[in-house]
């Protein structure tokens, strides 16, 4: 009986400090304690506005950057074929994502992709050289398949990302993230830029 009121004490005491750690996090939140500038994001920022609108071109990540996409020309070029897109329209979302890469990782742009002069691949939290979402990848796939999806593109373009394995979710991961061969990621990219301009005119825009 003795242990039984000692366990009840000291439950009751960590419910209360329990308690009273959500309450300090609540109050830091609601008046702004826990407030901390966005080092990150302010300096890519000011890395781009203190170079000259006439000059960019000519900065260090632009360069390797370009070298870096026209090693990709051939896989572009064919996924532009095979999308009916534009290569220039493809490229627009990859350039913005490698260069975020570019300034959020220092240490690997001076280490890796600069001296190679090559795209960075994403393996985490966003995949391969677009920066693709598991979900996005998969709403992508279902929108090829669904006629009744408002960014249904057509039947001619159902089969471009049918799996070769029942491992689907395997598949789609390696070979988005498959740094020796972009293609697939540029091709869920462009599907994806397709299918909202396909909504876009849907809309009526």
């Amino acid at each position: 009986m003795h242990f039984i009121k000692q366990l009840f004490k000291y439950s009751i005491y960590i419910f209360a400090l329990i308690g009273f750690s959500f309450l300090v996090i609540f109050l830091g939140v609601k008046y702004g304690i826990t407030n901390s500038k966005g080092i990150k994001i302010d300096n890519q920022r000011n890395a781009f506005l203190s170079v000259d609108k006439k000059s960019w071109v000519e900065t260090e990540e632009w360069k390797i950057l370009k070298e870096a996409i026209m090693k990709d020309k051939d896989v572009i070029n064919k996924v532009a074929k095979e999308t009916d897109l534009n290569s220039r329209i493809i490229i627009l979302p990859l350039v913005v994502e490698q260069l975020r890469l570019y300034y959020d990782q220092r240490e690997i742009f001076k280490s890796v992709f600069a001296p190679l002069k090559i795209l960075g691949s994403q393996s985490q939290f966003s995949w391969g050289i677009m920066g693709i979402k598991r979900e996005t990848a998969e709403q992508i796939e279902e929108n090829l398949k669904n006629k009744n999806s408002d960014f249904y593109l057509g039947e001619k373009y159902e089969k471009l990302l049918d799996f070769q394995t029942n491992d689907t979710g395997k598949e789609r991961f390696e070979r988005i993230i498959n740094e020796d061969n972009h293609y697939y990621g540029y091709l869920y990219g462009a599907l994806y830029i397709k299918q909202v301009l396909k909504q876009w005119e849907k809309a009526g825009f």
